[in-house]
Parts: structure tokens; C-alpha cells; sequence
């Protein structure tokens, strides 16, 4: 698994941001659209809440492999995993990985998009969520960032990901779970969606 590869990229978008202020002026041109004027440090919340967004992808995958080890499972974690880091390396790029945080952007919605759709899949076929996440609000807020018409693309690419036999046949090889791998947030604990959410880019018009 290539998460420390993953963490690494996104560690150097991060200092590439500190530098260039990209993701910066592009949040402070989605507060004037909506008619905000919000301040330095209602933008860098709003800029931690993106990083922490991304960082989500190779620590929920940490994480997933970590509770399938100890339940002797990790071969039948081990593919989705992999297919979740093809979709982030290899995956429809809509916005250039150079440009930092902003080229992460689309890679994080992409695969968390797949990711809690492949969970709610599972819970629908075997009765247990792979995941005890609510990832759905995070998601629509960051499709709200990446704006359209980029996210209405991603939104096609992950549905018609969905449908392949190869997603297919990943689930149907995951064992059955009495409970979920993940049952709390890697970064966000058990914080509610308004503390997460509604408190940090309420000064962006977006929620």
C-alpha cells in the first residue's frame, strides 16, 4: 500500500501552499461570488479543513487495514485498498496534481466518494457498513468548493466506476464484518457536522 506515498504528496502540497497562496485566492473568490468578505483566519480555516479533507484518504485506508489485520482479513481488504490508490495516482485528473493542494482536491473527493459509496454497498449487501463514518456532508462541501463544472465530471466518473466488474467483484469479496473496520473519524473523532463543517466555511457561503 502506498499511503506514506500519499502523505508525502500532500505534506508538499502543503508547503507548496504556504508559498503560492493558490487554494488561498481561489476560497476568497467563492466567498465574494456569495457576497462574504471573510477574514485571514476564517480562509485558513477553511484551507486546514481542505488539508484535513484530503488526509483523509490514506488514513481511513491506515485504518481500514490496521482493524483487517487483526481480524486476520486483510486479504479480503487488501483490493479495495489498491483500487482506491489507482484511483488517486491513476485516476481522472481534472485538476493538475502541480498546483498543490488545489490538484488534491478532486483526487480526495474522488476516492471518498468511492470509498463511502462502496461502504454504504456493503452494509446494503451484508448488512454491516464497512465504515461508521458519515463522509456524505464532507463530500458535498467540498464538491461545493471544487465548483462546476469539474464536479459534475467527478460525480459521472464515480458512478460509472461503480458499475465496473471490477469494483464488483472487489465487494463481492469482502468477508462479512460484525461491526464496522472504522467506526471513528482519524482526524475529526466523534465531532459533529457543525463543528466540522457549518462553524468553519460558514464564512465562505457554502453551507
Amino acid at each position: 500500500m502506498q499511503a506514506a506515498q500519499m502523505i508525502q504528496q500532500i505534506e508538499a502540497a502543503v508547503a507548496g501552499e504556504l508559498q503560492s497562496h493558490n487554494l488561498r485566492a481561489i476560497l476568497a473568490q467563492v466567498a465574494r461570488i456569495n457576497g462574504r468578505q471573510p477574514t485571514q483566519r476564517e480562509l485558513d480555516e477553511v484551507v486546514d479543513f481542505v488539508i484535513e479533507y484530503i488526509n483523509h484518504v490514506p488514513l481511513l485506508m491506515l485504518a481500514m487495514l490496521g482493524a483487517a489485520q487483526k481480524l486476520g482479513a486483510q486479504s479480503q481488504i487488501l483490493p479495495l485498498l489498491d483500487a482506491c490508490e489507482q484511483y488517486w495516482f491513476e485516476g481522472m485528473d481534472l485538476i493538475p496534481d502541480h498546483l498543490g493542494l488545489l490538484g488534491l482536491m478532486d483526487d480526495g473527493y474522488y476516492v471518498l466518494c468511492i470509498m463511502r459509496a462502496i461502504a454504504e454497498r456493503n452494509r446494503e449487501t451484508n448488512g454491516r457498513a464497512l465504515m461508521g463514518l458519515q463522509l456524505t456532508p464532507h463530500n458535498q462541501i467540498m464538491r461545493g468548493l471544487i465548483g462546476e463544472p469539474h464536479a459534475t465530471i467527478l460525480d459521472t466518473t464515480v458512478a460509472t466506476v461503480l458499475t465496473a466488474p471490477t469494483l464488483n467483484a472487489i465487494l463481492g469479496g469482502l468477508q462479512f464484518f460484525s461491526s464496522p473496520l472504522v467506526d471513528r473519524d482519524p482526524i475529526w473523532g466523534n465531532a459533529s457536522v457543525d463543528e466540522i463543517v457549518t462553524a468553519r466555511l460558514g464564512a465562505l457561503g457554502v453551507v
